[in-house]
């Protein structure tokens, strides 16, 4: 009788979770975003994506990063450039790269070619303008995920490597999970190594972890007041 009980478990525990994959069609299993900040104040992002097609028959993916944030009443644009796309192998993956409202869209995928099961996708690109300046500090806000995936991420982690001047003890951080507008925050923040360290699990579809890190001041350099200029203008139609 416990046999049969155990066995009844097991075939109701693999049950829920097949139903429960097969909700969405897909999954992302992973999400490791390496990004690396420099003095100049320039971020390095290195994207790792792992999905889960199961049976589905996929181009591939979309990887919509947020761009387009307002600061008050002024409309405040990241400057973003995709680098490359590749699979595990470090073969390249066709894309293509378009707005879609605030963010930038990146289209992975060959359109004449289906694939199925386990896919990785190496994103990199570099962003200027992603640093917020304040009179006694300087802060990186990001949004690791993006919070518009249609699908569930079993686990995401963010490492993010500052310079190597700046010593640990005067960094300050917080973290934000959830869907968009969220305060709260269930992820496990920590140091390895020079390293910052966000991990989160089991992240709902259109939710993400967003993590700020507060920098003393003296260690990046503001970009110019030219192109800060140039920026606001172009950002807000000014004439």
């Amino acid at each position: 009788m416990k046999k049969t009980n155990k066995f009844i478990g097991l075939s109701c525990l693999l049950l829920v979770c097949f139903f429960t994959s097969r909700a969405w069609g897909w999954t992302i299993e992973n999400f490791t975003s390496e990004i690396t900040l420099g003095n100049d104040s320039t971020l390095t992002v290195n994207e790792h994506i792992t999905v889960d097609f199961q049976l589905e028959s996929k181009h591939g993916i979309y990887r919509d990063i947020p761009v387009r944030y307002k600061r008050g009443t002024v409309n405040y644009n990241l400057r973003l450039k995709v680098i490359s796309v590749t699979d595990e192998h470090g073969t390249d993956r066709p894309y293509e790269t378009s707005r879609k409202g605030a963010y930038l869209s990146t289209k992975i995928g060959d359109p004449s070619r289906y694939v199925r099961g386990i896919q990785t996708y190496n994103v990199s690109y570099q962003v200027e303008r992603g640093i917020n300046y304040f009179n006694d500090h300087d802060e990186l806000y990001w949004n690791v995920t993006g919070d518009e995936w249609d699908v569930p991420i079993g686990e995401a982690k963010a490492l993010i490597n500052l310079p190597d001047e700046i010593d640990q003890k005067e960094i300050t951080w917080k973290s934000f999970t959830g869907p968009r507008g969220s305060m709260s925050s269930r992820a496990r923040v920590y140091w390895e190594g020079s390293g910052l360290v966000a991990t989160l699990d089991n992240i709902g579809p259109r939710e993400g972890l967003t993590i700020v890190v507060s920098i003393p001041k003296g260690h990046l350099i503001q970009p110019s007041i030219f192109l800060r200029i140039l920026w606001l203008v172009l950002d807000n139609g000014f004439f």
